[in-house]
């Protein structure tokens, strides 16, 4: 909860900046595709005395924008989708979302039972997204009461709402036909989900300060205050650092990889990690009726499907909830092979070990993220683990080492031209998840897209977005 309150509070420092910063072209763009935002949920109006009660609430003071009630109610639906980004996660967070993955990969039964939930689209590629955006909605339904709705200030929080979910739905991938509208709700959801963003600029100084690494801080304010907005060639927007703030942005990314170098990706982490994974896909391949009920509950609420009775089961669903499953799991009894792993998470019995400490450490292999290796003789009693720490940097050249390519997803279009961008996205959505199986887990659409936009495989040609296969053959 701390760091869902700490982003909400950076999304209005990151907006304020950049808008501060933007040359007179970009801040103009940016208001008229705020203006647009507001417009499109307000055709009526905000209301006769909406500008009076927020003027009363102190709430447009010391705005210096020309205007500020159309910023103030897209900064509230900023900080909004910033509040509830992370809305989504399971029990253990990615650790689970990984388990997952891993279970779907193994059983294609699981896989059709999945549906909604296993499917990336555009509104959310992590598993963890794809439910939290679908629970936005739900959420800000039960804050915008009956009170509120009659009440003066009723309509700008329904466009404030109905602005946090468009952000959260918006594409962080660059378009190539991006309308003007379509460009600034790009740009917004960057900042929540992006490179630089409030998500990041705040877990980076608050984990690293639980961990207790002081190497590895940064000058948050002196970054926030440089940064500006800036074209791209395609005509989105995206976050850049004033020169003057690159050396806050240099710490930033430094502070990021020595938080995972350091902390994350540290080997007894990573050995907890992977015994805590193998633990969950046991369970979740045993299937005992709570997690039938679990997954069944997932589903409907990232397929919309959801009852009230749903979502009060969902609260449930925390860390101590699948750490009672293990338990008893362990207590009934469990495969010799599981058995350790589970120990090892559930009791801290000493079992698996690391073999070595880092991915360099592995002569002759290239790092594939975290991966688990049983020793078909072990010489002590106690079973052993290989666990990676490190992930390649090049999202291409992973994709590249695996049995499919990007440029076979391209290649597997339907057709080569398209009327809109829409139609082309959702065309490349398909052929992702018709393949996606073929793919070691943790690659998205947008990884696959952008791979493609990088090689300018997909342009714009007149009215229409084209895909240049000669172009892919050459990859």
């Amino acid at each position: 909860m701390a760091h869902s309150l700490g982003a909400m509070h950076l999304a209005s420092r990151f907006l304020d900046a950049a808008l501060a910063n933007a040359a007179p072209a970009e801040r103009c763009r940016i208001l008229d595709g705020c203006r647009n935002l507001v417009e499109s949920h307000a055709k009526l109006g905000l209301g006769n005395n909406a500008e009076t009660a927020l003027a009363d609430q102190g709430l447009l003071s010391g705005r210096h924008h020309d205007e500020p009630m159309i910023l103030l109610l897209v900064e509230q639906g900023l900080r909004l989708a910033s509040l509830v980004h992370d809305l989504g996660h399971l029990p253990f967070s990615h650790d689970f979302e990984q388990a997952l993955e891993d279970h779907w990969r193994a059983s294609p039964d699981a896989r059709k039972r999945a549906g909604d939930l296993m499917t990336q689209g555009p509104g959310g590629d992590a598993v963890h997204e794809r439910i939290g955006y679908a629970l936005a909605p739900v959420v800000q339904r039960d804050v915008f009461n009956e009170q509120l709705a009659n009440g003066p200030l009723g309509k700008p929080a329904e466009v404030a709402l109905l602005i946090a979910r468009d952000i959260l739905d918006a594409p962080a991938a660059p378009q190539l036909d991006a309308t003007q509208h379509a460009a600034v709700l790009s740009w917004l959801h960057s900042l929540v989900a992006g490179e630089l963003d409030v998500d990041r600029a705040d877990y980076v100084l608050r984990d690293v300060r639980h961990y207790g690494l002081t190497a590895a801080g940064y000058d948050l304010d002196r970054l926030v205050d440089h940064l500006i907005p800036i074209p791209r060639e395609d005509g989105s927007l995206e976050t850049a650092v004033l020169a003057r703030g690159v050396s806050a942005a240099e710490s930033f990314f430094v502070a990021r990889f020595r938080m995972y170098t350091w902390a994350v990706y540290h080997h007894k982490i990573q050995q907890a990690a992977a015994g805590l994974r193998v633990a969950i896909v046991d369970l979740l391949d045993a299937g005992p009726e709570p997690l039938r009920i679990f997954l069944d509950d997932l589903e409907a609420i990232a397929g919309g499907t959801q009852t009230q009775e749903t979502l009060d089961r969902f609260v449930d669903y925390d860390d101590s909830w699948w750490m009672g499953l293990m338990r008893d799991r362990l207590r009934l009894g469990v495969d010799p092979a599981i058995e350790p792993w589970l120990a090892l998470f559930v009791r801290r019995r000493p079992g698996p070990v690391s073999l070595w400490k880092r991915a360099c450490d592995r002569m002759g292999r290239g790092a594939t993220g975290a991966r688990i290796r049983r020793p078909r003789k072990p010489k002590h009693s106690r079973s052993r683990t290989r666990a990676a720490a490190a992930r390649p940097a090049n999202i291409g050249d992973r994709m590249t080492t695996a049995a499919l390519t990007p440029a076979r997803l391209f290649a597997d279009l339907p057709r080569s031209s398209f009327d809109d961008y829409d139609s082309f996205e959702n065309a490349f959505v398909t052929a992702f998840n018709a393949h996606r199986w073929e793919l070691p887990s943790g690659y998205s659409w947008r990884d696959a897209l952008d791979w493609g936009l990088r090689r300018n495989i997909v342009r714009r040609q007149d009215s229409k977005i084209v895909v240049y296969l000669e172009d892919i053959n050459d990859q």
